[in-house]
């Protein structure tokens, strides 16, 4: 059986590289071989960028250096509290005094191998060695606690010689260990997931590094991002350590920060090699991507296990006769889920129609250039506003790619069909409800419903007098109740009774103040110059009405008060009943009317 999907282990070898990163990684390895020391190198990037690989890749360059690596998260996992800065120390001396030294001074193991509480006797006493280490701001707690340490073994000395004989009896190891090896020798201690624990400890670990082992011989690699030192240095030192301190401490640590080149890794070649059914979908597969989560390999490679997931499962699930879902289709709505979390959520839970028309919301207002000014309705939908020219392209991108446009109008069907697979995959959120077009409903049920939570019940049989009349002048339609019993959705339909999709023209929205508002008809509707005509007269009889282009629904007849007559509604319904019906048969081109 053919294997399927992607695992998320660390690139091991250069072979195993399908981002582009081992260029990059062979210049740092490069730097490391050849700079002064001591030397401390932060690997910086966002999770899931990569780090761990990269600095894979960057050790398997280092044959001719002592190479020490130290994984701060799995440690973490033991709670070892204030105890792991001395793991750290406790790992790097076992390698290099099993690697040839043959150094296993009682002092250095009293010092490195006491891993239980640490005292903070010396506090007062050792706080100015750390300001002339690391910076006059700060006392460091971190160091006085391994010394206090090393006071817990009985040793009559005082801090400060303790402190400097360690750190000479440290420089003579390394030493020892890189002239056996060749002059040129080196050791690399590489530290990962610091930005994975408590900044508070990765603030320590640093501190440790820089106070006690930074000595000649060594250079230090450290997957760190300046967030979590920003962080960290608050949460130690208090609030009034501010951006330009913490940038200070973290300068004075690192002198070189290697930043993850996230905007050149080459998505492409991951793609072929793990979707290999995109064919002719892959440009639009990586313009989906782009424009979604970027280039973050984590991002991707679960987006392409969701794609393989929601492959198998089409497998199972459709019918033999019924056409294939593309990959592409899957790969844009797990890239919808991941980035636009939010928006996804709105979308899944409405009814075909109602995908139809949220997404046709969006693509009026991209096809306008998204204005500042319309962003805040998309907002709500968990839209960032820093992200929302991002999303506009996205939409527009998942769209083409599922080839939903017909004229103005939005296969929300097709929609529908592909999310009936692809929302297994929803891993932030759960489902609490079904799509809201749950239940269809007879009038009298349906009124039945609503008695109980409306304050005015009158309300509910004066709407149920306007769709009986409605319905007298238009014939049949279908209505239903959302789970949650606020709203109701009105459905024309085609004549024949075809049991294909029908068309929503009204939306009824149904408070518990008993002051419902009315959502009618679309602007990209043939007759939708008629709505508007209507809605204007509604609006200089005194109703609340708004006339909303980049809604999903273009007619918005807000807050009815209890004593309005609601048969004046009749024409404006009737006429969105015939725009619903046409619309099914008569697509509006570029060349259509519509208000500006």
């Amino acid at each position: 059986m053919d294997g399927i999907g992607i695992s998320d282990l660390p690139v091991g070898s250069e072979r195993d590289d399908q981002l582009g990163i081992s260029g990059y990684a062979a210049g740092l390895a490069d730097f490391i071989l050849r700079c002064p020391m001591p030397m401390t190198i932060a690997v910086q990037g966002d999770w899931g960028t990569g780090k761990t690989s990269t600095m894979s890749l960057v050790q398997g360059h280092l044959r001719d250096a002592t190479v020490v690596s130290f994984n701060t998260w799995q440690y973490s996992q033991f709670d070892l509290g204030e105890d792991l800065p001395f793991h750290l120390l406790q790992t790097i001396m076992t390698r290099l005094t099993d690697d040839g030294t043959g150094r296993k001074n009682a002092f250095l193991r009293r010092a490195w191998l006491a891993t239980t509480k640490a005292g903070r006797a010396a506090a007062s006493t050792f706080s100015h060695i750390v300001a002339d280490r690391i910076g006059g701001d700060i006392a460091s707690t971190t160091v006085d606690a391994f010394v206090g340490k090393l006071l817990e073994t009985g040793d009559d000395r005082g801090p400060a010689g303790l402190f400097e004989e360690l750190r000479e009896e440290f420089a003579e190891i390394v030493a020892v260990n890189n002239s056996a090896k060749g002059p040129a020798h080196r050791t690399v201690i590489f530290v990962d997931d610091l930005d994975r624990i408590r900044p508070t400890r990765a603030v320590e670990i640093m501190e440790i590094l820089k106070t006690v082992m930074d000595v000649d011989g060594c250079v230090y690699v450290l997957a760190i991002d300046f967030n979590v030192v920003r962080q960290g240095v608050r949460d130690k030192y208090g609030p009034e350590f501010d951006e330009r301190k913490a940038a200070a401490f973290f300068d004075k640590i690192i002198q070189v920060p290697f930043h993850m080149p996230v905007s050149s890794f080459e998505i492409e070649p991951l793609l072929r090699a793990h979707s290999a059914d995109l064919g002719e979908d892959s440009a639009t597969a990586v313009d989906l991507l782009r424009s979604s989560i970027g280039r973050n390999p984590r991002s991707v490679k679960r987006i392409l296990n969701a794609v393989a997931l929601n492959t198998c499962i089409q497998d199972h699930v459709r019918g033999g006769s019924a056409p294939r879902l593309r990959p592409v289709e899957f790969l844009g709505s797990a890239a919808l889920q991941t980035a636009y979390a939010g928006f996804y959520a709105e979308l899944d839970e409405r009814d075909a129609d109602g995908k139809g028309a949220l997404l046709e919301g969006v693509l009026r207002l991209a096809d306008d250039s998204g204005d500042p000014e319309d962003q805040e309705p998309w907002v709500t939908h968990g839209v960032e506003k820093d992200r929302f020219g991002a999303f506009l392209e996205f939409i527009t991108r998942y769209a083409d790619a599922l080839d939903l446009r017909d004229g103005q109008s939005v296969d929300g069907q097709r929609v529908e069909e592909v999310m009936q697979i692809t929302s297994v995959t929803m891993g932030h959120q759960t489902r609490e409800r079904e799509p809201a077009i749950a239940r269809v409903l007879d009038l009298a049920s349906r009124v039945s419903n609503q008695r109980a939570r409306i304050s005015d019940p009158t309300v509910l049989d004066r709407i149920a007098a306007l769709e009986n009349a409605v319905r007298a002048d238009v014939g049949e339609f279908v209505a239903t109740e959302s789970n949650c019993s606020s709203r109701w959705r009105w459905y024309a339909v085609r004549p024949g009774g075809t049991d294909k999709p029908r068309r929503r023209f009204c939306e009824v929205s149904l408070p518990r103040s008993g002051r419902p508002t009315f959502y009618v008809g679309r602007a990209s509707w043939p007759n939708a110059d008629e709505l508007r005509g209507l809605a204007e007269g509604l609006g200089s009889a005194g109703w609340d009405v708004v006339v909303s282009e980049r809604s999903d629904a273009l007619v918005h007849v807000r807050a009815v008060s209890p004593d309005a007559d609601l048969m004046q509604l009749h024409p404006l319904l009737v006429a969105a009943y015939r725009g619903a019906g046409a619309s099914r048969d008569h697509h509006v081109g570029a060349g259509s009317p519509r208000r500006p």
